[in-house]
């Protein structure tokens, strides 16, 4: 009863003609179940123009199927199309929705904004240290205001040095994602949903290993890729004295 209330509470709080607002999670209510839980959940949410949208089965093991994750968004005002996502991450299966009445960009680039720290700013950074006289730190006798004061003066010069800049940033930056790879994870989904209905101890071990080969590889691509942009870096720490 808690847990009915206070979603009210809360799109009482938010809602306005002007907001979409969606709902979705794991609510561990059957709505393929007409019973009075899925009712009382859905009814309050109804008054906010808030319909369920998932028809499908969302958790399926042998011997029993259920619906219990859900979307719950206004259909008029987002013309929603959802399916089912089989990952083979959780027994629960993702849902995926596409929303055809809202406006977005279709770039697939996006800017970031990060920290420039590079040959020539580190080098200004140790100019600048080495030329401050750090009298204001020592001149008190309090070691707060020392660790303060010498605080301050070290965040400034680092700051100056390294200033935050927008920088573009790919969304498809996933270049140790090989072909091999691709055509690996669309076979494991596929296992991952034989699994679900079939109970030979001998699939789901074959099943167990094929995922602990495929993260294995994974694994050793990513470590390959990233070997190689730090060997071939131009920015890499040396030991003292090379």
């Amino acid at each position: 009863m808690y847990f009915l209330t206070q979603p009210e509470r809360v799109l009482i709080k938010l809602y306005n003609i002007t907001t979409c607002i969606i709902l979705c999670g794991d609510f561990n209510v059957n709505f393929m179940d007409s019973s009075s839980r899925s009712s009382a959940l859905e009814s309050p949410l109804h008054s906010f123009c808030l319909e369920s949208i998932v028809e499908f089965h969302t958790r399926i093991v042998p011997n029993l199927q259920t619906l219990i994750d859900n979307i719950f968004l206004d259909k008029n005002a987002l013309n929603p199309i959802v399916y089912p996502l089989l990952n083979g991450l959780s027994h629960h299966d993702a849902q995926l929705v596409t929303l055809l009445n809202l406006n977005y960009s279709s770039s697939k680039s996006q800017f970031i904004h990060r920290r420039m720290i590079e040959k020539y700013s580190i080098q200004k950074f140790i100019d600048l240290l080495s030329h401050e006289s750090w009298e204001t730190v020592f001149s008190n006798d309090n070691i707060n205001t020392i660790f303060n004061s010498f605080l301050d003066i070290y965040l400034k010069i680092f700051q100056f040095s390294f200033p935050i800049k927008k920088q573009l940033y790919s969304l498809d930056a996933k270049p140790w994602l090989t072909q091999g790879i691709k055509i690996s994870c669309t076979r494991k989904r596929k296992l991952y949903q034989i699994t679900k209905y079939v109970k030979d101890p001998s699939f789901k071990s074959y099943y167990g290993r094929y995922c602990k080969i495929l993260k294995s590889t994974i694994d050793a691509s990513k470590r390959n890729h990233y070997d190689r942009l730090i060997s071939n870096s131009n920015n890499k720490n040396k030991p003292n004295g090379i």
